[in-house]
Parts: structure tokens; sequence; C-alpha cells
């Protein structure tokens, strides 16, 4: 009846989706062209047809009304540098700042406002474009690409570590940084002036000239960073510019108050996030309106929390004549002989004890020890650490005929002492019946 078919309707994605889209499609062009150089050439003209109608159709998918604001990298204001969610674009930023006002990047730490992320990018121009590809993939979180791109290895080396990111286990790739050969380190000055060229020379000047932020963003940034105060203002919390940064990261997406509440917990909250980022690039899911607990913590980590009646309690301290005791009993009783070995050399005697409030606060230290490892946070309650630290005093205390394996503790009045502990009035018994021993 027409002459022709109704076209079909094309979908309607938000700018997120559509980036997420021309990557994978930029891949399958960059694949198609690989396949040719492996056929010499033999079906250019194919892959060709194939290229434009991939490219017509790209143009042609509608995308939704855009919401972000651009930038130019050279003169985009510090504040808003915290909600770029790549670290190459902030490294940019911080370089061009120190450039703009003839600083150091020592120097130029000092005046920043734009976040220590920035600062910590400020050697990624000097990476080849591949370790873009590998950090978009999830190859490499920002932990890791920061601390290759401060190496300055030459470009040889750069090359031969992204293969091996790709190619073999992280425990290998660290190995191979420890055990580069001297022919692999530049040599020379890298500042402000040495990034920006490396960036022009490696295409990061061109990619990175414009870069978008949410609307939102802008506007939140705005509202925090109002132009009168902003020389002012102090640096936000850690927990803070980890939600930024997770914000950043997705295009803005809302974060739930659960996951804030976690970050202000976490002894550190950026390494979370960076986890989170790292696995959700990996696994090519569009970006989501909301960060629940549960869609963070599925790829950030888990989060275990003790209470006094838990059973983790009960399976690193076991206190029966029975039972095997964990590792965590040890650890506490060291940690608690440690501030006792501290006050061993004290002339006074009654100065070398401690109280139960310092031997809780020696057991707190073990914890924020254990909550170093950015996959697990411990939220240990006070009541939890007065009930550990009570016990070990007390069965520590006990002889070996009542069961404990070594006396470690000893208890004068209010105080705790070493096992081996001897007051003034037992020092002067001891001496006495020396001196009639020795006399007789």
């Amino acid at each position: 009846m027409y002459p022709k078919p109704y076209p079909r309707v094309l979908p309607r994605l938000n700018p997120a989706q559509h980036r997420l889209l021309e990557r994978h499609v930029d891949r399958a062009v960059e694949t198609l062209r690989e396949a040719d150089r492996l056929l010499r050439g033999s079906v250019t003209d194919v892959v060709d047809r194939c290229v434009d109608e991939i490219r017509t159709l790209m143009a042609s998918i509608d995308k939704a009304e855009s919401r972000m604001v651009a930038f130019r990298i050279d003169g985009i204001p510090d504040h808003l540098v915290p909600y770029l969610d790549n670290p190459f674009a902030q490294g940019m930023a911080f370089n061009h700042f120190c450039a703009r006002a003839c600083l150091s990047h020592t120097k130029g730490m000092k005046e920043w406002t734009g976040g220590n992320g920035a600062v910590a990018a400020r050697n990624l121009p000097f990476l080849p474009p591949v370790y873009l590809e590998l950090w978009e993939e999830g190859h490499l979180d920002k932990t890791r690409l920061t601390a290759i791109a401060n190496r300055n290895l030459t470009d040889a080396a750069y090359a031969e570590i992204a293969e091996l990111v790709r190619t073999r286990r992280k425990e290998d790739v660290d190995e191979r940084l420890l055990r580069l050969p001297p022919s692999y380190l530049n040599v020379g000055r890298r500042g402000p002036e040495q990034a920006l060229e490396a960036a022009e020379a490696y295409g990061w000047a061109a990619r990175f000239s414009t870069v978008e932020i949410a609307e939102d963003l802008v506007q939140e940034a705005g509202d925090a960073h109002p132009p009168a105060a902003a020389a002012e203002e102090t640096a936000s919390s850690s927990a803070e510019q980890a939600v930024r940064q997770l914000r950043a990261g997705l295009n803005g997406a809302r974060v739930a108050p659960e996951v804030e509440e976690a970050l202000g917990l976490s002894p550190d909250p950026s390494a979370l996030v960076e986890r989170f980022l790292a696995a959700h690039r990996q696994s090519g899911d569009p970006d989501p309106e909301d960060v629940t607990k549960t869609l963070f913590f599925a790829h950030a980590g888990p989060m275990q929390k003790l209470v006094a009646d838990d059973k983790l309690l009960l399976r690193h301290f076991r206190p029966v004549k029975t039972q095997k005791r964990g590792q965590l009993f040890y650890r506490l009783l060291e940690a608690i002989e440690e501030v006792l070995q501290e006050k061993a050399h004290l002339p006074d005697p009654e100065g070398r004890g401690i109280s139960e409030t310092e031997a809780t606060a020696a057991a707190k230290r073990v914890i924020v020890d254990l909550n170093q490892d950015p996959n697990r946070f411990l939220v240990v309650p006070d009541e939890w650490l007065g009930e550990v630290t009570r016990r070990h005093l007390y069965f520590g205390s006990r002889t070996r005929k009542e069961g404990a394996a070594y006396k470690w503790f000893r208890k004068i009045g209010d105080r705790f002492f070493l096992g081996g502990h001897k007051t003034r009035e037992e020092l002067a018994e001891r001496d006495a019946r020396r001196a009639t021993k020795a006399s007789s």
C-alpha cells in the first residue's frame, strides 16, 4: 500500500547510555579495522561500508536532551574539578592551574582548592592512551593508575606494563614494577610544563579540551561553594569528597543516606568508591539513577558489623581450656602487653601499670589496623571493646592451675601490670631474703 515501510522507532537514550553505546561501537569499529589489517587489506571495501553504515545509524539514534554543562579544561573552576569522573581530566585541570599560576606541583598543592584527587592525578598526562582504555574497562583503578604514572618510566616501559595489566595477575605486575631495569627509568624533571607537553604528544589535550558536568552537580557545587566564601572555605571531609566522586562517576546519580553513612564510617571512603566504580565500569551496565546500599556493596565489598554478643566475638575469643583461641585473641593480648612494655622502664613501680581505659584504647588500635583493608570495615561499638578488654585482662590474670595458657597480667587495685611485676613491698622482701641468704 505504501512505497516504503514506516521506519523503525529508534530508542531514546540518556547521555550516559549514549556514551556507553558510543564506547562499545568504537571498539567494534577498531575490531573490524584490525581484522582488515590481519587480512592484508583484502576486505577494506567491505569494512568501510560496514563502518559507514554503523556511523549513519549511530547518528540517527535519538539522544535525550542533554543536561550537561561544558567547560574548557584550562579554565574550569577549581571547585568543579572533583565532579569530573575522569582522573585524566582532573590531572589536566590541576596542571593547567599550576601553569597559569607559574607554580610547581609542590607549591600548587598548597593553593589548589579542587580536591586531592586532581593532585594525585597530576602525572597521568605522561601515560600513553592505552591506560585510559584499561581504566575504562576496569583493569586499573585510580589508585594503581596513579601509582604507575608516578614511576616516571619510558614509553617502552609503560607499554610493557600495560600489556602485563591485561594478561597477568596484579601480583606479577607489582613484582615487575619493582624489578624494572635502570634503562626503563626516565631522568628529568616532571613539572606542569612537561605534563602539558606530554598531554599534547599523547592527545590528552585534544581529548579533554572540553569537559562536561551534569547540570545538577554544577548547581550543587555552586550552592556549596559561593564565590564570596570560596577563599575562606576549609577542606571537606573525606566522606563528602567520596560522595562527590561517586556521583561524578555515575553522571549525577542520587546516593542513598545509608551509603553516605557507610562512607562516613569507613577509614578510606575513596578506596571503597573507586573499587565500586572500577567494578561498575567493568560490568558495562548503564549508570543507575539511585545508588542503594545493596548495589554499592555488591561491588565495593562486604561491610561487617560487630556487636557485643556477635558470633564473631566468640569465634576469635574462646576462653575455654578445651578450645583453641583465634588469632585476634593473641593479637589483643600482644597489643596490651606492648603498652605495658613501654612503661616497664619507669623508675616508679606503681607507674608501670595501666587502667582498663588504657587497655581498651590499645585494643581499639588493633581494630583500626584491621580496618585498613578497604574490602572490610568493622563497626565496633564501645561495649564490644570494653567486653573484649575485660575478658582479656581477667582471663590473662588467671594462673596456670586455673586453666590459662600463660599468666599475662597481674591486677593490683584498679591497675593491671605484666605478670612478673612486683610491688615495692615485694621487692623489699626479696632483697631481705637475698641478704639473709648471703649472710648465712
